[in-house]
């Protein structure tokens, strides 16, 4: 497998919703991510990925973030998690190839290890029989700052 640059291509476009990134995404291949911003004093300090995603058919971007709506959104605990996170932030990336989002795709899940990409996948930090819905319970929705 070629190394690939995370950073290659286009700059990530930011939308503070789904429905907002759909909005502003292409019909062409690329990858996505949801995740919550931590902030301190409004000023945003860290990340917890928790989905990421890719588009390779025909509808692109826009097509499969339109899946991820709430009201779309088959995977039930991911649904949940867009219903009442709070400080949800959509990432998308627009690519010149359905490859290269496969590719990619596959390196931001191993790098940043997100909640939904692996509740099917032990990790290091969850045992192998640890259920779906215990590891759902893990998941807190960051608390708005005062």
């Amino acid at each position: 497998m070629r190394l690939l640059k995370i950073n290659q291509v286009r700059s990530w476009v930011v939308a503070s919703s789904v429905t907002g990134a759909v909005k502003q995404a292409p019909r062409s291949p690329g990858i996505y991510a949801f995740g919550a911003v931590r902030r301190v004093g409004g000023l945003p300090v860290g990340m917890e990925w928790v989905y990421v995603g890719r588009a390779t058919g025909t509808a692109g971007l826009n097509g499969r973030l339109r899946q991820h709506e709430p009201y779309r959104e088959a995977n039930v605990a991911l649904r949940d998690w867009l219903i009442t996170a709070e400080n949800v932030e959509v990432r998308f990336k627009p690519l010149p190839s359905a490859r290269e989002a496969i590719e990619m795709e596959a390196a931001l899940i191993y790098e940043l290890n997100p909640i939904f990409n692996t509740l099917g996948c032990p990790s290091a930090s969850r045992s192998a029989n640890q259920s779906t819905k215990d590891v759902r319970n893990e998941i807190r929705p960051i608390e708005k700052e005062n």
